[in-house]
């Protein structure tokens, strides 16, 4: 899930983990005129999980998000949602 005002996130491909455990990782990001995130940080208030391994997942994920360029905005703020199921 993405939540930036006027910044639709490309799609990218589903993301791979490898850690064991569930649960819901929200990352604020920053995102320039560019759509590129330039910082992300752990939201721990708005997520569902501790889990270390999980949290670094959704921080190198969101790293990766492109959103729609955007020239009359020098940096837009806002959260990449990431809901992890648990490994089967």
């Amino acid at each position: 899930t993405h939540c930036i005002s006027s910044a639709a996130s490309d799609v990218y491909k589903r993301q791979v983990y490898t850690c064991y455990g569930s649960g819901k990782v929200v990352i604020n990001v920053e995102v320039n005129n560019l759509g590129k995130v330039v910082k992300n940080s752990y939201n721990k208030t708005a997520s569902t999980t501790s889990n270390e391994c999980l949290i670094d997942a959704a921080l190198e994920y969101s790293e990766q998000a492109r959103f729609t360029t955007d020239a009359s905005k020098a940096r837009q703020l806002g959260t990449i949602t990431f809901n992890f199921p648990g490994q089967q």
